[in-house]
């Protein structure tokens, strides 16, 4: 008898202990902590801690941040003035992304999407990617291209 209260007991002590594990786990919040890939993923909530964590940054206006499928756009401050923005001219603007939807500086050498298509994308097609004037590259906003995203994304609600 005493074995076999050792064997449940025993058994109870690593049921215990697993749980607790798992516990830490799923509740483990800072980046200390993070054992496997899911975790880092999971605790990203935002923007800022999506670049922290070093996931791969898309160069678009306003910039996106792909953390394993979970997408965080950057709060760009439209009030801020002119002068105050980040600017670049390293090189001229080209097209890029998987759909063509992407407008970013060409001394960013190949830049990738995540590869969803939208219909709206179309609209790219005939716009001008270009130097904008806070000096980061961009479409050129014209009435055309807002009346072609406008009617492209209604059709798809």
């Amino acid at each position: 008898m005493p074995t076999k209260n050792i064997v449940i007991g025993g058994l109870l002590l690593a049921l215990l202990g697993t749980i607790a594990f798992s516990y830490y786990l799923i509740s483990c919040e800072e980046d200390s902590c993070f054992l496997f890939d899911w975790q880092r993923t999971r605790a990203t909530q935002n923007f800022e801690e999506c670049v922290l964590r070093g996931y791969p940054v898309l160069e678009s206006y306003p910039r996106q941040c792909n953390a394993d499928g979970k997408v965080f756009v950057e709060t760009v401050d439209e009030r801020q003035s002119t002068d105050k923005r980040p600017t670049s001219t390293r090189g001229k603007c080209v097209v890029g992304g998987c759909s063509g939807e992407l407008c970013v500086d060409a001394t960013l050498g190949g830049v990738a999407s995540i590869c969803i298509y939208r219909e709206e994308y179309m609209c790219y097609k005939t716009a001008k990617c270009e130097r904008q004037d806070n000096g980061q590259c961009g479409w050129t906003q014209t009435d055309e291209l807002a009346s072609c995203l406008a009617s492209r994304r209604s059709a798809n609600q």
